[in-house]
């Protein structure tokens, strides 16, 4: 395996970009791997190779999860069934259950949430490659016995599952591994891109493709630096033969902040100051206030040219900014994409279509459907202007709720001309006028719940 080092993650992915165009110069067509450890950096790097190269058809950029699928598939292997996690904790509970004697044992029988940690711990040491005899030699005291046999347990259950087809992440890529070097043989080039160290099984993995087809590994270590150190151990431990020398790169840095890198973490490094007008300070009071600056920033940066996708907002961590910036981004429809982690029911979309299925699954109650009416997210064009009214008219109207009620009983209520028995005729003509308009908005709230009902109909054939 060849490694190739930089402290800067930008000369690597410049890096990847040359070798990808250099392995496919004499054939445009030549099939091309480059394996990275996030879906997020996959998508990324597919970016960056059509922003520098154009089309490139031979090129597949996967995480090490797809590699196992596509390596089943391209050799005519059906690829098992991954077991979802609700199975898995239930396997780790009957053997807990058929256990029954140990502390741990009693422990989560006591705290049902506990096997989910648990279920954790075995998952780490399954894709570490870790095997159960090998742990059993290791133990040091009564508690670690103990998760090693509950390990050799869990383990022969996902046998027995395997039998029947089932496999966890870690059983997904030994399925792959033997079918792996007719796999590699017909690449023209290998990488692998984003990783500093890989777990075990995802090591076995990048190990077999190697003994086929040499795999260039591109580290973010530079030499000596501190904050990289344990990525170059790594490196020599794993990645190379033993003796084998780790190449450094002597490109340029590339990135805002490359040269200060290989000062992490180093308390006596004492690097140039950087040219005036990199950094620019702003003061602000709150998550909001914060998040309003960088992004009117942002925009500013994207005015002026700067690709979108060329711009981060980036903090120590996100959580503190998380209901700021769900906010914001609502309120001005500005598309982004963020490492941040929230249920998907907060999504307004996801939010507004739950509130739509559960009012008709409830016969559309008169809250829950005024709520729902008010989307904007769901883009209910056949409103156009009238579902701000539905909370206040269905109130005014006495609507309880049910089909008839939005459909019927509103429309009636909002045609109805409502004026004093010696009203003039001019007060008698604007009242009428004004209920024709209540009865236009009124049939397009109608018309929206009447096409959710028929749209939702269980009875009605899909299409």
């Amino acid at each position: 395996m060849k490694v190739l080092a930089h402290h800067d993650p930008f000369v690597l992915e410049a890096e990847l970009l040359d070798r990808i165009a250099e392995a496919q110069r004499h054939d445009p067509l030549a099939r091309v791997l480059v394996i990275v450890p996030t879906s997020r950096l996959a998508s990324h790097v597919e970016r960056r190779v059509a922003e520098r190269h154009g089309a490139r058809l031979g090129v597949e950029v996967l995480v090490h999860r797809a590699l196992a699928y596509r390596v089943l598939d391209e050799a005519g292997v059906p690829a098992p069934e991954v077991a979802s996690p609700v199975l898995l904790e239930e396997l780790l509970r009957r053997v807990l259950a058929e256990r029954g004697g140990g502390a741990l044992d009693r422990f989560a029988s006591e705290r049902p949430g506990a096997v989910g940690s648990l279920l954790e711990t075995m998952k780490d040491l399954r894709e570490a490659g870790i095997a159960p005899t090998i742990l059993g030699q290791e133990v040091r005291s009564g508690l670690e016995r103990e998760v090693a046999d509950i390990y050799a347990d869990y383990c022969a259950g996902l046998e027995r599952l395997e039998a029947g087809g089932l496999v966890d992440e870690a059983g997904l890529v030994r399925a792959a591994l033997i079918h792996v070097e007719p796999f590699a043989s017909c690449r023209a080039a290998i990488f692998h891109h984003g990783a500093y160290e890989l777990i075990g099984v995802h090591l076995d993995l990048v190990r077999a493709l190697d003994s086929a087809r040499s795999v260039t590994y591109l580290l973010p270590a530079g030499e000596r630096a501190r904050a990289t150190a344990h990525a170059e151990g790594y490196a020599r431990a794993h990645l190379l033969a033993g003796g084998d020398p780790m190449e450094r790169l002597e490109r340029q840095e590339e990135g805002l902040l490359g040269s200060r890198l290989p000062a992490l973490y180093d308390e006596e490094a004492a690097p140039e100051a950087l040219p005036a007008g990199t950094f620019a300070f702003r003061d602000a009071q709150g998550a909001q206030a914060e998040l309003e600056i960088a992004l009117r920033s942002a925009l500013r940066a994207a005015a002026g040219g700067t690709p979108p996708q060329e711009i981060a907002i980036v903090a120590r961590e996100l959580g503190p900014y998380a209901s700021a910036l769900e906010a914001i981004l609502e309120e001005e429809a500005l598309p982004c994409s963020t490492s941040l982690r929230v249920p998907l029911r907060r999504d307004p979309g996801v939010r507004d279509l739950l509130l739509l299925l559960s009012a008709a699954a409830e016969g559309f109650p008169r809250a829950r459907t005024a709520d729902w009416l008010q989307s904007r997210s769901l883009r209910l064009e056949r409103l156009a202007g009238g579902g701000e009214l539905a909370e206040d008219w269905s109130r005014r109207a006495g609507i309880l709720g049910g089909l008839d009620g939005w459909t019927r009983q509103l429309p009636g209520w909002a045609a109805t001309p409502r004026f004093p028995e010696d009203a003039t005729d001019g007060e008698r003509a604007e009242e009428e006028e004004r209920s024709r308009r209540r009865l236009e908005r009124a049939e397009r709230i109608a018309a929206a719940v009447r096409a959710a009902a028929r749209r939702l109909e269980p009875e009605r054939p899909r299409r």
